[in-house]
């Protein structure tokens, strides 16, 4: 058994939490950046980028898949093209731009059925791919939140890597932090979906509005669940690093101990929100389990008159 164990080839770290044909998530609140920091990190696989974001990058294979199930290809066509027009100027020359491929418009938005499942994994060997990025969880596994149907999903996603021989990362989301840390315990859907993964890493927003990616946790290498990489999404879609700290520091000045936690809970609801939320929504959803309606009410006045938040068509939403 040890002789045979050593024979095989050794896998190894893709990035620091990745390593080679392992399945895990990426998570975060809606809106947080997890998909552009996932297409940037594929991009500079493409490009043969020995790093992204500071952090070492190795793999053989730069072919890589980046599977939307979520945004129509025109509209996230013209986020990429920004992104490997900005990577090339870097780089100094497009010859690895056929490298990143993605899905077009014939590849089902669900996948539900055993025909779905094939015509994803026929796309994969097609494509050649050595990593496939998966946007998203919700669109491949309906009923998240039962054990059965999620340890079916994650069987067939560690399935399919093994048969495709790639690296799978699946886009996922978490339940609403209302400005509190990104953890396991806040990862949607049944404890399955954590236990079966080989890591998730965080990206998400503090309710000041601050990016940051995070270690959630890690089979596979050194874990560090305590500092956070602070980024910003550029003109071109780009994320662009701009320190590091821990989140503890990130989330202090916006807990209920040094900022009013009724006007954290407001923007961070408001964060998960794409076009606004008028007051009516905002009631149902935080009243009374979070403040009263008149705390709601003079909360949304105070952040107004702070210019925090904009009122437009009946609907609040953050501030520019």
């Amino acid at each position: 058994m040890r002789s045979w164990v050593a024979a095989e080839p050794k896998l190894e770290l893709i990035y620091p939490a990745i390593k080679q044909g392992s399945v895990g998530i990426i998570v975060g609140p809606s809106k947080s950046g997890k998909t552009t920091y996932m297409e940037g990190f594929l991009q500079h696989i493409a490009a043969g980028q020995t790093s992204y974001l500071t952090l070492p990058l190795k793999i053989e294979n730069k072919r890589v898949l980046m599977v939307s199930f979520e945004e129509y290809y025109a509209l996230r066509t013209e986020r990429q093209m920004k992104q490997v027009d900005k990577l090339v100027e870097t780089v100094g020359n497009d010859d690895w731009v056929d490298n990143f491929m993605v899905n077009d418009e014939t590849l089902p938005l669900y996948i539900t059925t055993d025909n779905d499942w094939n015509i994803l994994e026929d796309l994969i060997v097609d494509s050649g791919a050595g990593f496939v990025v998966l946007d998203s969880v919700t669109r491949m596994c309906g009923h998240i939140e039962e054990a059965d149907y999620a340890r079916s999903f994650m069987a067939r996603l560690k399935g399919l890597a093994h048969r495709t021989k790639t690296t799978i990362v699946a886009i996922h989301h978490t339940t609403k932090l209302y400005g509190g840390p990104i953890t396991m315990d806040n990862i949607a859907g049944s404890r399955v979906i954590v236990q079966e993964s080989d890591f998730a890493i965080g990206v998400s927003r503090s309710v000041g509005n601050k990016r940051y990616i995070k270690d959630i946790f890690v089979r596979y290498g050194e874990e560090d669940t305590e500092t956070v990489r602070e980024f910003i999404i550029d003109q071109n879609c780009t994320v662009c690093l701009t320190g590091k700290t821990t989140e503890a520091k990130m989330l202090a000045s916006f807990d209920g101990r040094t900022d009013d936690s009724n006007g954290g809970k407001i923007k961070e609801y408001l964060m998960t929100s794409q076009n606004g939320a008028d007051s009516s929504e905002l009631e149902k959803m935080l009243v009374p389990q979070n403040m009263s309606r008149a705390t709601l009410f003079n909360q949304l006045k105070k952040l107004k008159n702070e210019c925090v938040l904009v009122e437009a068509d009946g609907k609040y939403k953050l501030a520019a």
